[in-house]
């Protein structure tokens, strides 16, 4: 997916952020004046930013500390960016590249592509969220292209476990196949079928690392046709097996 410039912002590996690392995160990100940042409490109230997303918002810094979206973002934009920050304090999983319109009140309206990950505690309790952002170019101009690639990248997180054909995708956007995949690489970078495999991918290695589900349910829930199928994939894009990358995961964690 569009990489943000930061090994901690591409989402691949990391799928938490321990809530003491969370202060040096900003730190660093604050002296990116085109990378939104910001961390919020479980009840989703800003508990930092940094200054692109003060930029971003058009109000002082001090006015966002706790205080949620709704106050500062009309309420289409508000609700969605509330409704990936609860999936992820749900699931205790990453939610990546997920594409936003976000309309300030005191700022002019951009599209983001969102990178949004659970805050943990030593007890492994989710303790609020952490989001990077990248901004789309040309927002205005582009609206109609970015909204039919944000309603598709959508329907592939929602139907992940489904059958999902680019001709379908292209048909429920109203544009022809040729137009649909020329808005997804100007979005992604990759054509809608490298990136439902991606999305697809990202899942399966979130699951192996944060859950004990058996490989072949893994493997469903992330729409391959059978276990045999998935560890083919995997093992081409990875050089490890499910089962060998699930042990190394787990090896990690321990050392962590």
């Amino acid at each position: 997916m569009v990489g943000l410039g930061l090994s901690i912002a591409s989402g691949v590996q990391t799928t938490r952020l321990i809530g003491a690392g969370v202060a040096s995160l900003h730190s660093l990100l604050d002296q990116l004046p085109t990378v939104p940042f910001y961390a919020k409490d479980r009840m989703l109230h800003f508990t930092n930013v940094n200054a692109a997303m003060v930029a971003l918002c058009g109000v002082p810094r001090a006015s966002l500390k706790g205080r949620g979206a709704s106050e500062f973002f009309a309420e289409e934009s508000s609700d969605a960016m509330t409704a990936v920050e609860l999936e992820v304090m749900s699931t205790g999983r990453a939610a990546r590249s997920r594409m936003v319109h976000v309309a300030p009140l005191h700022a002019a309206p951009v599209w983001l592509l969102l990178n949004c990950w659970p805050i943990v505690e030593d007890d492994g309790e989710v303790a609020g969220v952490a989001a990077v952002g990248h901004a789309l170019p040309n927002s205005n101009r582009k609206d109609h292209g970015y909204r039919r690639v944000a309603e598709a990248a959508a329907f592939v997180t929602q139907k992940l476990s489904s059958p999902i054909r680019v001709r379908d995708l292209a048909q429920r956007a109203g544009v022809s196949i040729s137009r649909f995949e020329r808005d997804f690489i100007g979005v992604f970078g990759v054509p809608p079928n490298k990136y439902v495999a991606m999305v697809r991918l990202e899942a399966a290695m979130d699951m192996l690392r944060g859950t004990g589900d058996p490989i072949a349910e893994i493997a469903h829930a992330c729409g391959y046709a059978d276990q045999s199928a998935f560890t083919r994939r995997f093992q081409a894009a990875t050089a490890m097996t499910p089962s060998e990358y699930r042990r190394s995961s787990i090896r990690e964690a321990a050392r962590r």
